[in-house]
């Protein structure tokens, strides 16, 4: 499986959190930690609009977190031509189907 951008990036961050007790209390504590990311990442984060980047320490023994998602809303989603086929009957088999993702931000690689 391929990574994408913001994967490769996450996987960076958490590796050297992991890693390094120093780097991941800066950037819990930080005010501004997407800086602190692109610089260790060389990447530029972008965010939506209003949105605000939070770091938690989920990395007690002992502590289940349940991370709840905002609720995207779907009433302005339009279906590609393909997609559409899919659900009207056009394509012959249901597997095919892939869900769209809903990006919460984007790394672009400077």
């Amino acid at each position: 499986m391929k990574l994408n951008n913001e994967q490769k990036v996450m996987s960076v961050v958490l590796r050297k959190c992991w890693e390094d007790e120093a780097f991941k209390n800066n950037l819990i504590n930080s005010d501004n930690p997407i800086a602190i990311i692109e610089e260790l990442t060389n990447s530029i984060i972008k965010l939506p609009r209003g949105s605000k980047f939070v770091v938690v320490d989920q990395t007690k023994s002992g502590e289940v977190h349940i991370n709840i998602p905002f609720r995207p809303d779907h009433s302005d989603m339009e279906l590609r031509v393909d997609e559409l086929e899919l659900v009207t009957g056009g394509s012959s088999g249901l597997n095919e189907f892939k869900f769209m993702k809903i990006p919460r931000f984007e790394c672009i690689e400077s």
